[in-house]
């Protein structure tokens, strides 16, 4: 289980918040309850303080020595927990236009023009993002573990004939049985963002 981020990675930061502290939070209570559901299975965190793990002070040294972790110790699923902030987008429209005077040329070549210009309201509008993240760690280094993550076939992401009538990956467990049977053609870590 790895609590993303870390400091001085904050992450997202809220008013009195930061998304490091919450989703360690988070992840200490899902450890938790996983540990008293799954007694036979182990679990174990990548960090249990406020900073990056392996005591590391650069954030992308901290993401290799989470890969290196999770393959040291065998995972079979590396789950790791963000709570990522989208921003909103700024829009515009024209409300009207205005007059704008402008000056071309020198001395007594010097002249006045004016031209139409449009003005603008700008608003916000929230993000809609929401849901799940799935990453592949590294898959642009391996040919065939980026053709089989970009392969459509459920023949190959089920391990068994597919049917075209159901959704892909419909839900959680699917998803996490699709990175299981990944995973044991490509046993480089997961990075999987819940």
């Amino acid at each position: 289980m790895d609590p993303g981020h870390g400091l001085p990675d904050p992450g997202a930061k809220g008013h009195y918040s930061n998304e490091s502290d919450i989703i360690l939070a988070v992840a200490q209570k899902l450890v938790q309850k996983l540990r008293d559901s799954l007694p036979g299975v182990k679990v174990i965190m990548t960090r249990t303080d406020r900073n990056l793990p392996g005591h590391l002070t650069s954030a992308p040294e901290a993401n290799r020595w989470r890969a290196k972790f999770a393959n040291e110790n065998h995972g079979d699923l590396f789950v790791c927990i963000h709570a990522n902030d989208a921003p909103s987008t700024t829009h515009r429209k024209t409300i009207g236009y205005r007059t704008k005077v402008y000056y071309t040329g020198k001395g007594s070549k010097r002249r006045k023009h004016t031209r139409r210009v449009p003005r603008y309201s700008y608003y916000k509008v929230p993000s809609t993002a929401h849901g799940t993240e799935t990453y592949v760690w590294a898959v642009n280094k391996n040919d065939s573990k980026q053709d089989f993550v970009q392969s459509n076939n459920p023949d190959e992401l089920y391990g068994e004939k597919g049917d075209s009538t159901v959704p892909m990956f419909s839900s959680t467990e699917e998803k996490i049985l699709a990175t299981l049977r990944t995973k044991s053609i490509f046993p480089e870590a997961f990075y999987w963002p819940i």
